[in-house]
C-alpha cells in the first residue's frame, strides 16, 4: 500500500514516520521523502482515519485522494442542510439534498463517505445536529 504524505520534508521527517507507523503494527516496505510503502499483511487495512490522526499528530497529512474533495463536498453540504433546518424549522431530507447538489447517486455518496471516514453518512449527519444543537 502506498501512501502520498504531505509535509515530509527533511530526513528527521523520515526517522519520526520510522517509529510511529509500527506503533500502529504497520510495516514499511519502502519509505522516503513525501512517500510511505507499508508491506502487504492483514493488518494493512487499517483504518485510514487512524493513520490520519497518527500523521497530523506528528505534523503531516495524506495528500488528498480523488475522492477526498467529494468527501469535503458531502460535509459542507450537510453543513448547509443542517443550517437550513434550524433557521427555517423545516426537515432536511439529506439524502435528496446531497444527491441534487453533488449530482451523484446517494447510495454511492454514503457508501464513498463511509469507506474514507470510517464512519456511516448517517451518523455524521446525526452527529452535526448533535452538534449545532448543543
Amino acid at each position: 500500500m502506498k501512501l502520498l504524505i504531505k509535509g515530509m520534508v527533511c530526513n528527521r521527517c523520515i526517522f519520526v514516520l520510522t517509529q510511529e507507523f509500527p506503533k500502529l503494527g504497520l510495516e514499511l516496505s519502502e519509505i522516503r521523502l513525501g512517500e510511505v510503502i507499508l508491506k502487504e499483511t492483514d493488518k494493512t487495512a487499517i483504518d485510514e482515519k487512524v493513520i490520519r490522526d497518527m500523521l497530523k499528530k506528528n505534523g503531516f497529512d495524506l495528500f488528498y485522494s480523488r475522492n477526498q474533495k467529494t468527501i469535503d463536498q458531502i460535509k459542507e453540504t450537510v453543513e448547509k442542510g443542517i443550517q437550513q433546518q434550524l433557521f427555517t424549522g423545516n426537515p432536511v431530507k439529506f439524502s435528496t439534498l446531497l444527491s441534487d447538489e453533488l449530482h451523484k447517486d446517494y447510495d454511492s455518496l454514503s457508501s464513498l463517505f463511509s469507506s474514507s471516514e470510517g464512519s456511516t453518512l448517517e451518523k455524521f449527519i446525526i452527529s452535526r445536529k448533535i452538534e449545532k444543537v448543543k
